[in-house]
């Protein structure tokens, strides 16, 4: 029969448990004090009348004459003991033996009457299992109580245990993960045994460590952990104790009302571990409570590995499907820990993520594979997992559905898809008794890496052959700019050797390549190699130059010469017979220059006062607040230490030094802080870096109460005082440059305590809930800020922290923070601390947009709160549609000319370039209005308004007539006709004075289209670049209405009709009159309105004529595409020209494939296309201008060669120096090709969040 006592009498509990005298205490009293039964724990001990000394003894013999036996305490010899179990609880070993032994001086403590014996656990609220070593028969064993009625039995003896609870703590914890109670244990103790064990160490304890064995389990299961009973003994846990979790890479706490309502999501970062760790708090979610308890929870996990596995297939052209290999796969889990109530229905598992790779191949792009993902759960224990199905997420796009399936008990995941696309799905997953025992979410992408190509390596040895100690600052290894699919050819690579120390820049080094082939059945092989720049291998032979290539790819050998001064190769790789062999090309140059360290790092250790003596001091850690740029250093010292006479001991990073107005010495500098904070400036070791540092010292001030924090200090905070009031401004940058937190760290530098002291948030930032105050790290007026009391175990009771957080339901986006926060000493304002800054990641502020007017220019600004100079903002349409006519601007300029009415949902979607900040999202509803008289006229903005106005015209009229607008002409942009845009000197002419607008009588009878019709002309205001616009309508009729309803313009014409005469030849077919060319088809009718392919002086182009029949030269738009027919009289007028063309000095292109839109303009995308023997990647803007120079495009950046030298406008990669700065382009042709590289490793160099290689 088990057998369970309670609170014994704490005398008697400490001395067996130190085997150390106690007073002796009368059995009767011992009943009534534990009214329960004690146990056999008797010392032996001497009373005072019968301890006698060696002193003692000689006085008595001197007096007596006789000698005096000494009476000591017998000695307690195992070996004389019939049978002794000897444990241990922690601290010291008690020998328990039988009562007969026990009688005769031997043991700690003896046995029941039954053979059992109950251990009284010293402390109190000992947490279960609990454990205790046990040694006997010369074996030692630890063994584990799991509860205050358990028992063990050992050596044939059975072992109770008897512990104090007072309901203050947690002592015991199981979790269920998957239906199956998991105990949590203690952490395994290290057992001692010496009588010189402190008390203090028996009183409640502050903190305790405990570990669970959660391995075995699957990820999906741990996304719902739950804590089955958290308990005392026979007492449980307060209804108002609370529970504070947090994970162990994180300083916030999830606050947990009542525990047994909730489960934690512990799937997060479990790749490459086996072991995770949490933190408990419980008690009350109030930091300054003295009485919580803190527990260190340490997991033991199974590594997810492998739990994922893809197998992609793909169908051939005959129909049957064939295998591919994968190239790479991964999983990752990188989302936070989560707490949740169990009523949730939402996944609590977020942001796992399963990669899948294959290698690229010819029309991969476009291809349908079939993927399917195996959930590998056999390697998984422990798992209880019956069944699973998939639950749509709708929250998240996905470019493809997956769907789950079972074979052998055995799971799969599977999804056709394209290549580059992602999926999203939640995955649920049910025990044998149908209960859900996982909610997951996972994300997959399925890519596909660029085709593997051949490639050569070099190294350089010395002039002996020997290897040779250098760097390479850059070197691309092969992968140039190229499309998988076309001929390219190949940019120069810089190869930059830095030597290290002891090697000549100028002497000579032996460079040895070697030749890779990317597939072992290649025939290819090098064809020749040469000193020098060429395109090809034909112009190398032509040239007379030596090929080097036997003994540079001969290693024995190599090509010796001085790189100094710069040496191009030149090598071509291919089939024997091949005719364009395939270049490799390298610029190769030593130099020696020193890698200078850019860090600016400095730490502040200690201080020592002008005797060089250590003074007792507490560095404040900077990661506790959040003010600056952690720059704001606060040491802690003693009241009665001297301030005017410090030296600060400090460390720095490689190279650093340390300024003030002079070069700091650690520990040698004197500086006097009784003033305030000492201003440093770190200088880094490159001579280009630097970083301010101000150092308070703060001592303690006696007899009073003092708040102090770092920002007090700052002379832009404003801190003053009035009324016993600190007044303070402090600036609070909640981004993710700050992971959208603010801490305050506080500190009661006075020696009395602040009581009941209490913090209250104030101003629209919080009252629109975009910053809130944590619920843990907090103050609620309840409990006191303990006074300093110097530097010993109780050094921290005197800090605090509040703690800014972005509110759940805010819409924030790099807007300006109002709030102010005031703390109060029991009810009595003793703090108000102003907040400035900065709340959210910039984002999208425009709330609402303007309406539009149909065929009337619009322009309207998507409006952001970007604030940054190293940030640069990008806009899309992420759903939804515009009208037509319309487009949204990479600068986020809502612009065009809607060409329907109606009313169009869109969202945009802004990024930022800097990759730390998110994404913002916004949905508009822009309406288009009828273009009726009234609509028309009043969207012309002020300032611009028309001073003469086109008139209502006849079919018959063929006069031009002008719209002139107030506004000057050097802002006038252009001029659409029912939203279609006209080509000056072709549909108008512009004049100045003002702006004259003259428009051809053919274009405004547009088409001979009766009816009303919309000329709109769009402006730029200087210096802001704001769109401006004029417009009016008139009308088109058959015949005379008597009068005209656009202004009482008459209809006498200004400007006169323009021809252009060509000769084009004289074959019949063609006739020219006043105002062009016409061409008569072979029944005799004339060509109107359409496109015709003639031939002509035995070249057979494409010409567009007009409704009159006459040739269409110049600009012409059809269908919203623009042409360009050839205006120029040269014996080619009219043609519709194809390729580049370069027109007013801007470069155009127009397609040339016959089976594509001929001729159409290329605008707002990137082409490949051919110039001057070579095909490269450029891009043209919505007005069909090849850009040059720096292009922005949603969050990414290119460079597009700006230097006319033939090759302008083509998209770089590779590494490039642009002004003083290398830059990183993309060279893989994977969707990222061009893109400047950020905030990441190229090989051994890293580049910045603007892209520049930091040095």
């Amino acid at each position: 029969m088990k057998k369970r006592i309670f609170k014994q009498g704490m005398a008697l509990m400490l001395a067996a448990a130190l085997a150390l005298p106690a007073n002796v205490v009368p059995a009767e009293i011992l009943d009534q004090q534990t009214e329960t039964e004690l146990p056999h724990i008797v010392l032996n001990q001497e009373t005072p009348d019968e301890k006698v000394t060696d002193s003692d003894a000689k006085e008595k013999e001197e007096q007596t004459g006789t000698q005096t036996e000494t009476k000591k305490k017998t000695e307690v010899n195992t070996t004389e003991t019939a049978e002794q179990i000897i444990y241990n609880t922690g601290s010291f070993n008690v020998h328990v033996v039988s009562a007969e032994d026990f009688e005769n001086d031997l043991g700690d403590a003896y046995f029941e009457e039954d053979g059992s014996y109950t251990i009284n656990i010293p402390e109190e609220n000992p947490f279960f299992p609990y454990e205790v070593q046990f040694t006997y028969d010369g074996k030692t064993e630890n063994e584990w109580f799991m509860n205050p009625e358990d028992s063990i039995e050992i050596d044939g003896h059975t072992f109770y245990v008897s512990a104090s609870f007072d309901g203050t703590a947690v002592t015991q914890m199981t979790m269920d993960v998957a239906g199956q109670e998991v105990v949590v244990y203690p952490e395994k103790k290290e057992f001692t045994d010496g009588d010189d064990v402190a008390l203090m160490s028996l009183l409640p304890l502050e903190k305790r460590n405990l570990s669970v064995d959660l391995s075995g389990f699957s990820p999906i299961e741990l996304s719902r952990v739950k804590v089955a009973s958290i308990f005392t003994g026979d007492y449980q846990l307060s209804k108002t104790d609370a529970i504070m979790w947090k994970s162990s890479y994180s300083d916030h706490y999830g606050v947990i009302p009542e525990a047994n309502s909730w489960e934690l999501d512990l799937s997060h970062k479990l790749y490459g571990k086996s072991r995770v760790s949490l933190e408990m708090i419980v008690g009350e979610p109030d930091q300054l409570s003295v009485s919580n308890m803190r527990y260190y929870l340490d997991i033991s996990i199974t590594d997810p590995g492998k739990w994922l596995t893809a197998s992609v297939k793909r169908q051939k052209e005959d129909g049957s499907t064939e295998d591919l290999e994968i190239s790479n796969e991964y999983y990752s889990d990188n989302g936070d820990w989560k707490f949740e109530g169990l009523d949730k229905k939402d996944p609590v598992s977020e942001n796992h993520r399963f990669n899948v790779y294959i290698d690229n191949y010819k029309g991969a792009e476009d291809q349908l594979f079939q993927v399917s993902v195996k959930l590998n759960l056999d390697q998984f224990k422990n798992s209880a997992i019956s069944k699973l199905y998939l639950i749509e997420d709708g929250s998240k796009k996905s470019d493809y559905k997956m769907t789950l399936t079972e074979d052998g008990g055995e799971w799969y995941l599977n999804f056709s898809a394209k290549p580059h696309s992602y999926g999203w799905t939640d995955i649920v997953a049910s025990d044998s008794t149908g209960e859900e025992i996982g909610f997951y979410e996972l994300g997959t992408y399925f890519g596909m890496y660029a085709e593997a190509r051949d490639y050569i390596s070099e190294r350089l040895y010395d002039k002996n052959g020997d290897s040779i100690s250098y760097e390479t600052d850059y070197i691309d290894r092969e992968y140039e700019s190229y499309d998988s699919w076309e001929n390219s050819t190949y940019e120069y690579d810089e190869y930059e050797a830095n030597l290290k120390p002891g090697y000549a820049v100028d002497d000579e080094y032996r460079l040895v390549m070697n030749y890779v082939k990317a597939k072992e059945t290649s025939t290819s092989k090098v064809l020749g190699a040469y000193v020098g720049k060429y395109k090809t291998l034909e112009e190398a032979k032509k040239a007379g130059v030596a090929d080097i290539s036997k003994a540079l790819f001969d290693r024995s050998v190599g090509y010796a010469a001085d790189f100094s001064k710069g040496i191009y190769l030149s090598v071509f790789v291919g089939e024997d017979d091949e005719a364009t062999p395939r270049l490799f090309g390298w610029h190769i140059t030593t130099k020696f220059e020193i890698d200078l360290s850019n860090s600016t790092l400095v730490w502040f250790d200690g201080l020592l006062d002008s005797a060089g003596n250590r003074v007792t001091s507490e560095v404040l850690k900077t990661n506790n607040d959040d003010y600056a740029d952690y720059n704001y250093i606060t040491i802690l010292v003693d009241a009665d230490t001297d301030l005017t006479k410090l030296a600060p001991v400090f460390s720095t990073d490689k190279g650093i030094k340390l300024y003030t107005d002079k070069e700091e010495i650690s520990g040698v500098s004197l500086h006097d802080f009784s003033k305030g904070p000492v201003h440093y400036t770190a200088s880094a070791e490159n001579s280009k870096n630097s970083k301010n540092y101000w150092l308070n010292i703060i001592k303690a001030k006696q007899g009073e109460s003092w708040l102090y924090m770092n920002s007090l200090t700052d002379e832009n905070a404003g801190t003053k005082e009035e009324n016993g009031v600190v007044y303070t401004t402090r600036e609070v940058m909640l981004n993710s440059i700050h992971n959208y937190k603010h801490r305050i760290l506080l500190a009661n530098m006075g020696t009395e305590d602040l009581t009941k002291l209490s913090v209250e948030a104030a101003g629209s930032s919080f009252d629109s809930g975009d910053v809130v105050l944590d619920d843990y790290w907090t103050l609620k007026g309840k409990y006191d800020l303990s006074g300093f009391k110097g530097f010993g175990s109780k050094k921290d009771m005197n800090l605090a922290k509040i703690k800014l957080e972005l509110g759940d339901e805010g819409e924030a986006n790099g807007e300006d923070l109002d709030g102010t926060l005031t703390i109060k000493e029991d009810g009595k304002t003793i703090m108000v601390i102003t907040l400035t800054g900065v709340v959210g990641d910039p984002g999208i502020v425009t709330k609402e947009i303007p309406d539009a007017v149909k065929y009337v220019h619009y322009g309207s600004m998507i409006q952001n709160s970007n604030k940054y100079d190293f940030n640069t903002v990008s806009y899309k349409i992420k759903n939804g549609k515009l009208p037509s006519g319309m487009e949204l601007k990479p600068n986020g300029e809502l612009y065009g000319v809607p060409l329907e009415t109606g009313e169009f949902t869109f969202t945009v979607e802004m990024s930022n370039s800097y990759r730390d900040f998110g994404t913002s999202s916004r949905e508009f509803t822009l309406k288009v209005v009828d273009n009726t008289d009234a609509n028309v006229d009043s969207a012309v903005d002020q300032g611009y308004d028309l001073k003469e106005r086109v008139p209502n015209i006849l079919l018959s009229d063929n006069n031009d007539y002008t719209m002139t607008s107030v506004g000057v002409i050097e802002e006038w942009d252009n001029l659409t006709l029912d939203g279609k845009r006209l080509v000056e000197g072709v549909d108008f002419d512009a004049k100045s004075g003002s702006t004259r607008l003259t428009i051809r009588s053919q274009t405004l009878k547009a088409n001979n289209q009766v009816g009303t019709h919309t000329l709109s002309a769009e402006f730029r205001e200087k210096g802001t670049g704001n769109l401006k616009r004029a417009a009016q309508n008139y009308k088109v009729s058959t015949k005379s209405s008597g009068g005209s309803s656009s202004g009482g313009h008459s209809s006498s014409g200004r400007a006169t009709v323009r021809a252009d005469y060509g000769n084009i030849g004289a074959d019949g077919a063609w006739v020219q009159d006043a105002k062009g060319w016409k061409c008569k088809a072979a029944d005799g009718t004339w060509y109107t309105n359409c496109w015709k392919e003639l031939t002509y002086q035995n070249e057979k182009s494409w010409y567009r004529f007009d409704a009159q029949g006459y040739l269409v030269t110049g600009w012409y738009q059809d269908n919203g595409t623009w042409y360009y027919m050839n205006p120029k009289s040269d014996g080619k007028l009219g043609k519709m020209m194809t390729g580049w063309q370069y027109i007013n000095d801007i470069w155009y292109y127009f397609t040339e494939n016959a089976d594509d839109k001929q001729g159409a303009m290329f605008c707002k995308r990137w082409a490949e296309v051919p110039y001057n023997g070579t095909v490269e990647w450029y891009y043209f803007d919505e007005n069909g201008t090849m850009k040059t120079d720096w292009l922005t495009q949603d969050e990414n950046k290119f460079y597009l060669y700006p230097i006319a030298d033939g090759t302008r406008g083509r998209m770089l990669t590779g590494w490039q120096k642009i002004g003083d700065n290398w830059y990183y382009f993309h060279e893989e042709s994977d969707g990222n090709k061009g893109v400047l590289a950020r905030r990441t490793k190229i090989g051994n160099y890293y580049v910045n969040s603007d892209g520049v290689w930091a040095k």
